[in-house]
């Protein structure tokens, strides 16, 4: 499979198998490497310029856009470039979330992703919607859920997304009633599984610590 020369080394086709059945990348090929390695070697690259072959590809750009040391001004402009070859959940999620938001810089990194939550385009309003409840310590609670409840809609991975969204608002003790009832059937029920669920895991860490 044709690759960029530095994952040399980093491939694994034994999680290459794994990962593409996770991550249902129709668009790009997987070729099986790690979070944890992109990371890292996101960290030793400042560059972007080369050319997207694969799905680790997209990642690994969002990665190095999420933290390289450069004003948000220019790295909108970097990310304008790869949002559409976001091509499945995972690039929306982990880019989303890894953003790193620097001083200053909080204002103009909520206009840009909330402006991603009007987007027709499934991934690019699923990272906007990860965006905004990964940092919502930055911003306003209720102002975060009722953009992102608006943001709903009955496809299956933005209505994923904002069920998460007020799972973990809910986790923080935020109240997040009102917003059940304002998003649809389908990711209502999402919601209050996924509540359920981390209900039990709390009662289930409990008993055994």
């Amino acid at each position: 499979m044709d690759c960029n020369p530095f994952y040399s080394g980093l491939i694994d086709s034994s999680y290459r198998e794994f990962s593409r059945k996770i991550v249902n990348d129709d668009a790009l090929p997987v070729l099986g490497i790690r979070i944890p390695q992109l990371r890292k070697l996101a960290k030793e690259m400042d560059c972007v310029d080369f050319p997207i072959i694969c799905h680790e590809d997209v990642l690994l750009k969002g990665l190095i856009i999420s933290s390289i040391r450069k004003p948000f001004a220019e790295r909108r402009i970097l990310l304008d470039g790869l949002l559409p070859y976001l091509s499945a959940w995972d690039h929306a999620d982990i880019i989303g979330s890894s953003m790193k938001v620097r001083k200053g810089e909080e204002e103009e990194a909520f206009g840009y992703f909330s402006s991603l939550l009007a987007s027709g385009r499934v991934f690019v309003r699923r990272i906007g919607i990860v965006y905004l409840f990964s940092h919502r310590r930055l911003y306003p609670a209720h102002d975060i859920l009722a953009m992102i409840a608006q943001a709903d809609s009955d496809e299956y991975y933005i209505s994923m997304a904002v069920a998460w969204g007020l799972q973990v608002f809910w986790k923080d003790g935020t109240e997040t009633g009102p917003y059940l009832d304002k998003v649809s059937d389908a990711t209502r029920r999402r919601a209050e599984q996924k509540i359920r669920n981390s209900i039990r895991e709390s009662r289930t860490r409990r008993k055994q610590g």
